[in-house]
């Protein structure tokens, strides 16, 4: 018999090499915003504070997926189509967290 947790496995190694994809570009994101009279130190504050709001707001879409997962696994495993439905899952959930991101960044006023 299969641990109760056993579908969710997959969701949270595909959430964990999202984030570390996402943690990799956070040392040069904050490069990729400028603000004119704004400091290095003060741009990576800004920046550190829009990745925290963005983490707010996803963990809610991370949650879903998870429901999702654990409700819907079993079915895409028959299928053939659990690992397609994963990245289908995860790439919706990298556009959004990168939107929020932009937009709390044009909110305080840079330009890319």
């Amino acid at each position: 018999m299969k641990p109760q947790n056993a579908l969710t496995h997959p969701c949270r190694v595909a959430a964990i090499l999202a984030l570390a994809g996402l943690a990799a570009c956070a040392d040069s994101g904050a490069r990729n915003w400028s603000k004119s009279g704004v400091s290095e130190s003060q741009r990576s504050a800004d920046y550190a504070e829009c990745r925290s709001q963005m983490r707010g707001v996803t963990r809610q879409s991370d949650n879903i997926d998870q429901d999702i997962t654990a409700s819907r696994g079993s079915d895409w495993r028959k299928l053939g189509q659990y690992n397609s439905q994963q990245s289908q899952l995860a790439g919706v959930d990298a556009d959004y967290a990168a939107q929020v991101l932009a937009d709390c960044m044009l909110d305080k006023g840079y330009r890319r």
